[in-house]
């Protein structure tokens, strides 16, 4: 089975994400300023 390392790919994937979204956030508020 190949859950564990599936998991980890998601999870990463997620926290880029997740990072991106916030990185864009904070630089639109940046901007608007």
């Amino acid at each position: 089975m190949v859950n564990l390392p599936a998991q980890r790919f998601y999870r990463r994937c997620g926290l880029l994400a997740t990072a991106l979204r916030f990185s864009c956030s904070l630089e639109r508020n940046w901007n608007r300023e």
